[in-house]
């Protein structure tokens, strides 16, 4: 589409339509540089090219410059001794958690902990933020925003792993994660 209207824009005879072409182009621009941003963001380099804690640490050094955010994270064991699906999913799930702590929460400090072991991966993400009524909360799926959350334990279940929410108003966080070990 970009070289198409790089064309057009030569072949137009009146200088008078330039200027209605030039916030299309714009436009196109925004679009071109916004899909390559999401497909990064929905599988990024370096969690294949590094590994998945190097992926997380990326991810966290990310958020906290952008957002003035203290992320803190803590590896126990081998993280990628699981397989590639098992990687993605809980890259996402991280990530959709710790944008809903700084979203809905008005987190300042979020610390993760990844423990592995030869049965699963256990993950803790906690926050210091508002906190809110998790019983009511997960259980809201068709709530246009607990859908964050429907979405991250269903895709746990499919894994055969489970998500635990620990959390009340005023009290911030907890959020566990067990996914059972997949052997490369």
């Amino acid at each position: 589409m970009q070289l198409q209207l790089n064309a057009f824009e030569k072949s137009i005879d009146n200088p008078a339509l330039l200027p209605v072409l030039e916030p299309i182009k714009e436009q196109l621009l925004k679009i071109i540089k916004e899909t390559k941003n999401l497909t990064f963001d929905l599988s990024p380099p370096v969690l294949y090219d590094f590994g998945f804690q190097e992926a997380l640490q990326t991810l966290a050094k990310s958020v906290e410059s952008k957002h003035n955010i203290n992320i803190r994270a803590f590896f126990e064991g081998e993280m990628d001794i699981f397989d590639d699906e098992i990687k993605v999913i809980l890259y996402r799930n991280l990530k959709e958690l710790i944008h809903n702590s700084i979203k809905h929460a008005d987190a300042k400090n979020i610390t993760m902990h990844l423990k592995s072991s030869p049965s699963g991966l256990n993950v803790e993400l906690r926050d210091d933020g508002v906190g809110f009524d998790a019983d009511n909360y997960i259980n809201e799926a068709s709530s246009s925003d607990g859908f964050g959350l429907f979405d991250i334990k269903e895709k746990l279940n499919h894994l055969g792993g489970h998500l635990i929410i620990d959390s009340a108003p005023g009290k911030g966080t907890s959020i566990f994660m067990q996914v059972p070990v997949k052997s490369l």
